[in-house]
């Protein structure tokens, strides 16, 4: 039999580590394994030193995707630590049916649930002794030694630098920062221990122990976490005088109100084995109804301690790779689908682009504006969408339509409100009478110039009260205020500037709404869901994929489709499509992100784009950065503040943005507009408005053959009349409910540019 081929990513400490230990003891391996496990790729930064710890028969690169595409490599094993650039890894690795390895805990206690579900939905593996405690198999005693039992509470001492630091501190009389510093200087401490002294690491690993323990998703964010900073040396030795030993234990426990998780200083018996761990050494304690307890104890850390747990799992995987993989043991004691229809239970929480540390949920954001530290509002992680799951979605939108279908979808991001009343929500706004057909957004399919094979559609989104697409989001929003502000008992004030589409959306939206009350300012002289419904609609089947081709000026839009892509809804490209305004175009094509200045910004025939900068931008940079609070802000708020600028173009991750995320991108003129209206009226016998016209105009050159191409309808043509005349010689139909608009009372305030005279305005007209 072959023996299994292996691709290392990162040949640090561990990574040098596995590849000896695989090599020293290949036969007693490969004898208990029942094939070979040969590493036969690596990827280092610094590929000459780990060729020269590789040797020749070994193929080094720098760039770590070079495995991941390889066809022959069986099983990736991701060594390179961090939430950044191995998440990525590890998800494309599994997108690519890969089995992973990793020993990455704080990617797994952060993001685990996401990981996991990504491979059960792909059928592979993903293994990860080496993540807790070392070298000591408590991974696989939870998981399947201790299988008979019901565990009642899990302790263990799982971070060395702290156990270290802890026993030095009793042993010496010392207090912790002198203690720390020798930590330091012996290698047992990193040059920045925040993770380990603030109980961040014992945390993460705490977490996926109870996650084993109790057949739950890891909930990292649930946890409490205190560290070992306040201590001095009076504290350890009052402790021994009262027969005691301080240690920092991470404990996951079953109760009655549910399962405890929590990391902090403990007083342990003297007595107790536990309490006499020593040094960097961990150990943990199980107690389960039928063994009792059971203490599994050994090195922390290490390069072949760990290493150790690596090759177990690479043997467990080699076992089991030809093994059915329904019939494989879960990777968390837990089926992921079992729990893939139910309504997420507190577990959605909301993170700042900037890397501010609070979390919340969805009705604490609804009513603030950007984050407290200046950054945008994302899902701390997105819900997997898996094949099961898009199948049920599509039965609910032809069954029960789309207000049924958003109710779906939502209920994955918004988890505070209950159940029955979001759903009615759902049903409240979205209605045939609101926008004016029962499939809401319906789909039209157009004659066009793309490639032959390749199907183009409008999606239209323009039905609503205000003829735009904003009122999508718009009518709910104002229902989720109403109701919020109801059960909270308050008031809001919204004020507001808008130079297109959005200022009228939002006044309707939130006219009549008890407790609102809106100021929207404009020039004088001017005034998500629908992804998977435009999918459902132009597919059969969960096999095939779309596009979606989006007229883009401040970026919300595509931005949807973006965490659409993110669930794993089968998307092929975003096109996004600008004016002459092309901040964006910009970027996608050249890594430039450049806020135009007010001469360099332009007014236009489709006016909803005409932007200096795009500020929901920063959501997808964020991403494209693997979730880099710091870098993101350094970008947003450093680099824009003093060059107006910043450029991403020789950042090895821009590439990611089409090959990753699939963004591609385009520009469109008022020439080519004009143009892109005349030939859909001629062959389509269609009008459509002037943002729709960009969207086409980039769109039908990217549309590509088996793949439907679904250009976002932003507006009706009625707004846009005049350049409807200029380009057709005529006026475009208007609703029959706007009939004589132009002849209705008119609530406009003329005012000067001032901020106070603004502020004098709304508290006059406030309560």
């Amino acid at each position: 039999m072959n023996p299994i081929q292996v691709g290392l990513l990162g040949m640090g400490t561990v990574g040098s580590g596995t590849f000896n230990v695989l090599l020293r003891n290949q036969e007693e391996i490969k004898r208990r394994a029942g094939r070979g496990i040969e590493v036969t790729m690596v990827a280092d930064l610094d590929v000459a030193k780990a060729q020269a710890l590789c040797g020749d028969h070994v193929k080094v690169v720098n760039d770590a995707r070079q495995i991941i595409a390889n066809p022959d490599i069986d099983i990736v094993v991701e060594l390179i630590g961090g939430y950044g650039i191995a998440k990525a890894l590890v998800l494309e690795a599994i997108a690519a049916g890969k089995h992973v390895v990793t020993a990455n805990k704080a990617l797994l206690a952060v993001h685990g649930t996401e990981i996991f579900a990504a491979a059960h939905a792909k059928g592979v593996m993903v293994a990860f002794e080496a993540a807790v405690a070392g070298g000591i198999p408590i991974i696989k005693a939870l998981r399947e030694g201790l299988t008979a039992n019901s565990i009642q509470w899990v302790a263990g001492i799982i971070n060395g630098t702290t156990n270290f630091i802890l026993s030095e501190m009793r042993e010496k009389g010392l207090d912790f920062d002198v203690v720390l510093k020798e930590a330091q200087r012996l290698g047992y401490a990193e040059a920045d221990p925040t993770f380990d002294i603030e109980g961040v690491d014992a945390a993460h690993k705490a977490t996926l122990m109870s996650a084993l323990a109790f057949g739950i998703p890891v909930q990292f964010d649930k946890a409490y976490v205190e560290g070992i900073t306040q201590l001095g040396a009076a504290d350890i030795k009052y402790a021994e005088q009262l027969g005691y030993r301080i240690k920092l234990l991470g404990i996951a426990k079953r109760t009655g109100a549910g399962v405890e998780l929590r990391v902090h200083p403990s007083l342990v018996p003297t007595q107790r084995l536990i309490a006499n761990v020593e040094g960097a050494m961990n150990a943990v304690m199980v107690q389960g109804d039928a063994v009792g307890t059971t203490l599994y104890y050994g090195k922390g850390a290490g390069s072949e301690p760990t290493a150790s747990a690596v090759i177990a799992d690479l043997v467990d995987i080699t076992r089991l790779h030809t093994a059915d993989p329904l019939n494989r043991v879960p990777h968390l004691a837990f089926q992921p689908n079992a729990m893939s229809n139910q309504r997420r239970t507190e577990l959605m929480r909301y993170l700042s682009t900037r890397g501010h540390a609070d979390r919340k949920r969805f009705c604490e954001i609804l009513l603030e504006g950007l984050a407290p530290d200046g950054g945008l509002y994302l899902p701390e992680t997105y819900p997997q969408i898996s094949s099961e799951n898009l199948t049920h979605l599509r039965q609910v939108w032809q069954n029960k339509g789309y207000a049924a279908l958003a109710f779906e979808v939502l209920s994955l991001y918004i988890d505070d409100i209950p159940p029955n009343d979001l759903e009615a929500l759902c049903q409240k706004t979205y209605t045939e009478a609101a926008f004016g057909t029962s499939e809401i957004v319906p789909l039209k399919p157009l004659k066009t110039k793309a490639a032959p094979g390749a199907q183009v559609s409008l999606e239209a989104l323009s039905n609503g009260p205000t003829l735009a697409f904003k009122d999508m989001a718009m009518q709910l929003l104002g229902n989720l205020f109403e109701y919020e502000l109801a059960r909270r008992n308050a008031e809001l004030n919204i004020l507001g500037a808008t130079s297109g589409d959005t200022g009228s959306a939002a006044e309707y939206a939130m006219r009549g709404k008890k407790g609102v009350r809106v100021f929207m300012t404009s020039p004088q002289g001017r005034m998500r869901v629908y992804y998977f419904a435009g999918y459902f609609q132009a597919t059969q089947d969960n096999s095939q994929k779309v596009s979606f081709s989006v007229p883009s000026g401040n970026f919300g839009n595509v931005c949807a489709g973006h965490v659409a892509r993110m669930m794993g809804l089968p998307i092929d490209q975003l096109v996004v499509a600008t004016n002459e305004n092309d901040v964006l175009d910009e970027f996608f094509r050249t890594g430039v992100y450049r806020v135009r200045g007010t001469a360099d910004t332009h007014e236009t025939s489709s006016p909803s784009m005409d932007i200096s900068k795009a500020s929901n931008f920063e959501r997808f940079v964020f991403d494209l950065l693997h979730r880099d609070a710091g870098r993101t802000k350094e970008l947003f708020y450093d680099q824009l503040n003093q060059k107006g600028q910043f450029d991403l173009g020789h950042d090895p991750l821009f590439a990611a943005a089409k090959t990753q995320f699939g963004f591609v991108s385009g520009k469109s003129t008022h020439a080519d507009r004009l143009k892109t209206i005349q030939e859909v009226f001629a062959d389509n016998h269609i009008m459509i408005d002037t943002h729709t016209a960009d969207g086409l105009k980039v769109a039908v050159p990217l549309a590509k053959p088996g793949i439907h191409m679904l250009v976002l309808e932003t507006a009706l043509p009625i707004k846009f009349a005049a350049t409807l005349v200029e380009a057709l010689g005529r006026e475009p139909n208007r609703p029959a409910k706007f009939e004589g608009i132009e002849a209705l009372p008119k609530r406009v305030q003329v005012m000067p540019k001032s901020v106070d005279a603004v502020k004098q305005y709304i508290e006059q007209h406030c309560d």
